[in-house]
């Protein structure tokens, strides 16, 4: 290997890196806005703030599983590069790897069971808040 493909693994790598930190500020950022949801619909002030919240929930679903998928085109991109015989590899992965659909990120193990629950949680708080309140049929 040369320095310009030792090169251009640590950008590869580096990329890697910023995907999963992202990814991973990603999910402190959800359970603080899951956290602020209840404590705000526990508060009385607006109940109804724990159904209004639940689709920017769905919303960082799909930004985790959209880091997800750039961390797994990286990844891929890395074996390329790391194993390839040309002397030129483009660094750009959706020219050289497969493009990995997203229902299958969003429904992947790690990302599903995180964000789910909180979810369900967060409608179902919001459903009996609203019962309590505005009285079960």
């Amino acid at each position: 290997m040369d320095s310009i493909d030792i090169n251009h693994l640590e950008v590869i790598q580096n990329n890697i890196k910023a995907s999963a930190r992202d990814s991973f500020l990603n999910k402190g950022i959800t359970v603080f806005y899951f956290i602020a949801l209840l404590w705000v619909s526990t508060m009385g002030t607006i109940p109804e703030v724990s159904l209004i919240g639940v689709p920017g929930l769905f919303c960082f679903w799909w930004i985790d599983a959209s880091y997800l998928r750039c961390e797994m085109f990286f990844r891929k991109l890395y074996d390329v590069v790391r194993l390839k015989d040309e002397t030129h590899v483009s660094i750009n992965p959706r020219l050289t790897v497969a493009d990995p659909p997203m229902y299958k990120l969003l429904f992947s193990k790690t990302i599903v069971w995180f964000h789910l629950p909180m979810i369900i949680t967060t409608a179902v708080k919001g459903i009996l808040i609203l019962g309590v309140r505005y009285g079960t049929p």
